[in-house]
């Protein structure tokens, strides 16, 4: 079978399949969303989270606060980054974060605490926010040299 026939037949199956997914459970929350996922700074987003002062941001804010404090700080920067960038650069990003992040003693502290031990009593390193160097921030965007995915 050619190439595009295949394709074709694929996209016959697939497309009944699809139905309209209806409006998204978070379009409620689009507003406060914007409002707080809008600032620059990790812990501007959880003091702004704390003065929604509604079930949703209580819970967003609770499950964030979980959450490595390094990675938090990774994730914004990544968002920041790649969020006008075309697909050819984000995909390089993501790989080196892939490979950076990975090794990070913090990836495996959560596979202990969830999936191992199942305490969810992870010990983040560093464990809060104000700990988080810039410069490891920074270091899980570098290029890995002959192992950088070239798109």
């Amino acid at each position: 079978m050619k190439l595009w026939a295949a394709r074709d037949v694929a996209t016959r199956v697939l497309s009944g399949f699809a139905t309209e997914p209806g409006p998204s459970p978070l379009s409620e929350h689009r507003e406060a969303i914007d409002r707080c996922f809008s600032k620059d700074r990790v812990e501007d987003i959880l003091v702004t989270l704390e003065a929604e002062r509604t079930p949703w941001a209580e819970e967003t804010r609770a499950t964030l606060g979980r959450m490595s404090p390094s990675s938090l700080k990774v994730t914004r920067r990544q968002v920041r980054l790649c969020r006008s960038r075309p697909y050819d650069e984000v995909v390089t990003v993501e790989y080196r974060l892939s490979q950076h992040c990975t090794a990070l003693p913090d990836f495996r502290e959560g596979i202990r605490a969830v999936l191992v031990d199942k305490d969810n009593r992870p010990k983040w390193n560093p464990p809060t926010l104000a700990e988080v160097r810039e410069a490891d921030v920074e270091a899980c965007f570098s290029p890995l040299g002959d192992r950088d995915l070239v798109v």
